[in-house]
């Protein structure tokens, strides 16, 4: 009975991005403007608002700021479950080709013993 595990394709590994685009990634869905594009322009935009609006425009900031660190965690963490799958299939792969390279071993004894 073939093993799943003797399979031989081995699939992609997960994909670790820079950290450049990971930050961009989960800010746009945030707060665009707060994306590492997005704070080039913020002095020119903001240029003339007032002392309460900047206080409202830092408030809205620091909250995309905690909703960010919340959504990294969960993008890590689920980062970390795909490298783990990734790592664990491949030892199962291995072990299935080990398996296999041992019964290729015994059936040739077997059979060596058989004919003798």
């Amino acid at each position: 009975m073939a093993d799943q595990n003797t399979q031989t394709t081995i699939p992609d590994p997960p994909q670790i991005l820079p950290g450049r685009e990971v930050y961009d990634m989960i800010m746009e869905k945030i707060e665009p403007e707060l994306t590492l594009e997005g704070v080039k322009l913020l002095d020119e935009k903001y240029a003339a608002e007032t002392p309460e609006q900047t206080k409202a425009r830092a408030e809205r900031y620091a909250k995309a700021r905690e909703e960010y660190q919340k959504q990294y965690a969960a993008y890590r963490m689920s980062l970390e479950e795909q490298i783990h799958a990734y790592e664990k299939h491949g030892l199962e792969l291995m072990e299935g080709q080990a398996r296999a390279a041992e019964q290729e071993s015994l059936d040739s004894l077997e059979s060596s013993i058989a004919n003798a």
